[in-house]
C-alpha cells in the first residue's frame, strides 16, 4: 500500500521478477504474468469482493475524537468491513482499513461523529477474489508478448557475420527426426550445412546462388547464408534438391567451384508449422559478441 502524489492510497497488486522485467518490460509495456488463478469467490477470503482502501475526497472539519467518537461506517451487500479515521486538526485526514471484509460487490462509506461535518470518502470494491488475485483479468490484458534472444553463434547454430531482413512467428512446426511431434528444442538450425573442399578460388559470397548440375537444368540449388573461408563450412538456405557427396557445386556469382565432401540436412522441418506473422525489415546486422533480443506484442 502506497500514496500517491494525488492523495490517493494504491495497494500493491503484484511483483515483477528480474527475469520478466529483462525479458517483456520497456518504456511502453509492462509484464502481467498469467497465474493459475480463476475468479472463483469460493477460494478466497475476499469472495465477491473486498475494500482494501478507502480514499479522503473531503477532509470536512471541526471533528473531535476527544469529545466525540469518530466513526467510519461501511455499507453494503458483504460483511465484516471495517475502517478506522485518523483525524488531525479536527479534519479527517486519513482512512486506515483494519478489515477488507469479504463478498462486497457494491459500497459506500461515511463518517458519523457528534462533532464535525462534511467529509466526503469514496471507495471501491475489488474484482471477485480480491485485489491482485487475478491480475490478467483484472487489468483488462488485452496484448501477449512473445520474446526470443539470441547469444553470439547459439553454439553454432547461427553466424554471427550475417544480417537478417525477416522475423516471423511459427505456430506448431516440426522436426525430421520427431515428425509429426512439434519442435520444443531451445534452437534449431535450419540450414543446410556442407563441407566442401579447399580451393584457390574467392570462396563463396553471402547470398549468392550456388547450384549443383547443368546451370540451365541444376539438380540442386541454394542460396549462401555464410561460407567459411578457413574451415570450407558453407551454410545454405533455400534450398531445392538434395547434394551430392564428391560433385563439384557452383558458385553463380563468385563463380568458385568447390567438390562436395560431406552434408548435413537441417533436423528442423523446413516449410513445417503455420506461419502466423511474417515482417520484411531493412538488414538487421547480427553481433558476434552480444545478446540480441526479439519482441514480438500480439493485440487481441
Amino acid at each position: 500500500m502506497f500514496q500517491g502524489v494525488d492523495g490517493y492510497k494504491w495497494k500493491f497488486m503484484y511483483t515483477i521478477d528480474t527475469g520478466l522485467k529483462l525479458k517483456f518490460m520497456d518504456k511502453e509495456w509492462m509484464p502481467v504474468a498469467v497465474g493459475s488463478n480463476t475468479p472463483n469467490p469460493l477460494v478466497t477470503t475476499a469472495g465477491a469482493g473486498s475494500i482494501d482502501v478507502i480514499n479522503v475526497n473531503d477532509g470536512g472539519s471541526g471533528y473531535d475524537p476527544g469529545n466525540s467518537v469518530v466513526q467510519v461506517v461501511i455499507t453494503g451487500d458483504g460483511t465484516g468491513a471495517a475502517a478506522t479515521a485518523n483525524v488531525q486538526n479536527g479534519i479527517i485526514h486519513d482512512i486506515v482499513v483494519t478489515n477488507p471484509g469479504s463478498n462486497y460487490s457494491y459500497a459506500s462509506a461515511v463518517i458519523e461523529s457528534g462533532f464535525g461535518a462534511n467529509a466526503v470518502l469514496t471507495l471501491s470494491t475489488s474484482p471477485v477474489g480480491g485485489h491482485s488475485f487475478d491480475p490478467f483479468s483484472e487489468l483488462g490484458c488485452a496484448h501477449v508478448m512473445l520474446t526470443c534472444e539470441f547469444e553470439g553463434t547459439e553454439n553454432g547454430l547461427l553466424p554471427t557475420d550475417i544480417d537478417f531482413h525477416q522475423l516471423g512467428l511459427i505456430i506448431n512446426p516440426t522436426t525430421r527426426q520427431y515428425n509429426p511431434s512439434y519442435a520444443n528444442g531451445v534452437a534449431y538450425s535450419t540450414t543446410t550445412d556442407i563441407v566442401v573442399a579447399s580451393g584457390s578460388d574467392i570462396g563463396f559470397q553471402m547470398d549468392e546462388i550456388i547450384y549443383q548440375g547443368a546451370s540451365n537444368n541444376p539438380s540442386f540449388t541454394a542460396t549462401v547464408l555464410y561460407f567459411n573461408q578457413s574451415t570450407n563450412l558453407l551454410k545454405l538456405i533455400n534450398t531445392k534438391g538434395v547434394p551430392v557427396i564428391n560433385s563439384p557445386i557452383f558458385g553463380q556469382t563468385s563463380n568458385s567451384t568447390r567438390t562436395v565432401l560431406s552434408y548435413n540436412l537441417p533436423n528442423f522441418a523446413i516449410y513445417s508449422g503455420h506461419l502466423a506473422y511474417i515482417e520484411n525489415r531493412t538488414g538487421v546486422q547480427r553481433s558476434d559478441d552480444g545478446i540480441e533480443q526479439l519482441k514480438f506484442v500480439l493485440g487481441f
